[in-house]
């Protein structure tokens, strides 16, 4: 089954914060955060059953990036996937 993958408006703020902040820091790195983040939508997409639930009801998935300290926190819903926080690991999840 293909999924369409939608980001919530945090999400997308998030997302955007970090690629910012990255690309203050050195040239290419909010590039290279975009990219990592775009591959595990896609690893999502392809097997959204296989990452493990981060919530108590067992609704909410997450996956952890690799080389910057953020997971993806989502939802499957029928055929579509909600991305609710690009979250950074450090800082607390409002």
């Amino acid at each position: 089954m293909n999924f369409f993958i939608t980001l919530t408006e945090e999400a997308l703020q998030e997302e955007i914060e970090a690629f910012l902040f990255y690309e203050d820091e050195q040239v290419g790195l909010g590039e290279r955060f975009l990219k990592e983040v775009e591959d595990a939508l896609q690893k999502v997409c392809e097997h959204p059953t296989h990452y493990s639930f981060s919530d108590e009801t067992k609704t909410i998935r997450d996956i952890s990036l690799i080389k910057f300290p953020f997971v993806i926190i989502f939802e499957i819903k029928s055929d579509r996937i909600e991305v609710y926080h690009v979250h950074h690991t450090k800082k607390e999840l409002k």
